[in-house]
């Protein structure tokens, strides 16, 4: 069940280094050194045919897109907000950029889905893969609590209308494995903190690694 594609495999795949990391900019030494040598994703993904290849290289390029952003993420942590508008428009000019390199076929921003009920559901993202769709929900978690909010790791798992749980329900009511949640948690918390709350989900894995991202950023990629 492992996909355990080599470095070189995945660098030499992923479109965001054939040109530049940010829009209108170009990619200079110092975001260079940002940059991960290594997937981002873990071992232990559950599609392991080519559409699970190019699902590696989109969620090491959202990595590889948004690691550079120190300074952004230092400045959204110091004013503890979320901004969650900011990184949905950040993904939206990847997924562009995915489909003109023709690592993804088609995506479409908030298309309507409808579940057994026939109740009307939005997602965030839907990308086509080899002829597959795929569904992700984008959450950002600001666990900076540095203006003295409340918002620590444990809020945004709470069972409610706020944090990351009702993203998950919202996609189980989906007949297709190929749902995703991706959410950014800024700063990184720590392993004991992490695993004290993720150890909770019964069916929503991550298959991302703390050890694999720098202090001021994790990207945690859930999988039902």
């Amino acid at each position: 069940m492992s996909a355990n594609l080599s470095n070189k495999n995945i660098m030499a795949q992923s479109p965001v280094h054939n040109g530049t990391i940010s829009t209108g900019e170009k990619q200079t030494s110092n975001s260079r050194k940002c940059m991960h040598a290594t997937p981002l994703i873990s071992q232990h993904v559950y599609i392991v045919d080519e559409t699970g290849k190019k699902l590696e290289v989109i969620i090491n390029s959202i990595g590889e897109w948004l690691l550079s952003r120190k300074e952004y993420f230092d400045i959204f942590a110091r004013n503890d907000t979320r901004l969650e508008s900011w990184f949905k428009a950040e993904i939206l000019v990847l997924f562009s950029r995915l489909m003109k390199e023709g690592v993804v076929d088609a995506f479409e921003r908030e298309p309507s889905l409808h579940d057994e009920t026939g109740k009307r559901l939005q997602i965030d993202f839907s990308v086509t893969i080899q002829g597959a769709k795929h569904y992700f929900e984008l959450k950002a978690l600001c666990i900076s609590q540095s203006k003295g909010t409340p918002r620590n790791l444990s809020f945004y798992f709470r069972d409610n209308n706020v944090g990351i749980i009702k993203d998950f329900k919202k996609l189980d009511r989906i007949r297709t494995k190929n749902k995703w949640v991706v959410a950014f948690v800024y700063p990184k918390p720590s392993e004991e903190n992490w695993s004290k709350i993720t150890n909770r989900l019964s069916r929503w894995k991550c298959l991302t690694d703390l050890k694999d991202y720098p202090n001021h950023i994790f990207i945690a990629l859930f999988q039902s």
